[in-house]
């Protein structure tokens, strides 16, 4: 909400005619919905089709079941402690919608239970990944 996206890539090495994969990693739980969608408008505008975009997202706390709420909710207050407050979170299938409007296709939304298989099995420290949080996979169309 600071820069125009357009001016801060124009001083990257983006090769806009080639397909790019774009990050997004704890950002879109700190804007207003407005921002986040307007970012994700300026993002599909900045590549081409075929490129790729990877970007986590919170869900709904009246989504989660009371053992991860409890969790979300200490997490969140101290987030909110350190000035770093989630101000957003997404509905899976809005979403969906609002990547389509933008000109995104949806192509994988990993939830905690399956980054937890993948990442986390067998770890002895018992961490895990955040309960409310999702990883979508979009491709530019």
């Amino acid at each position: 909400s600071r820069e125009e996206l357009a001016a801060a890539l124009a001083r990257s090495s983006l090769d806009r005619e080639r397909p790019a994969l774009v990050t997004w990693i704890g950002v879109s739980m700190y804007l207003p919905a407005a921002i986040a969608f307007a970012t994700l408008a300026r993002i599909r505008a900045s590549v081409p089709a075929g490129s790729e975009l990877i970007f986590d997202y919170p869900i709904p706390l009246d989504q989660l079941d009371p053992e991860s709420l409890a969790i979300a909710r200490i997490k969140n207050a101290g987030l909110a402690r350190t000035a770093e407050p989630r101000i957003t979170t997404y509905d899976p299938p809005d979403l969906a919608r609002a990547l389509a409007d933008r000109g995104f296709a949806l192509i994988g939304d990993v939830g905690p239970a399956d980054l937890d298989a993948r990442y986390c099995t067998g770890r002895r420290d018992g961490l895990r990944g955040n309960p409310e949080n999702r990883i979508a996979h979009a491709r530019a169309v």
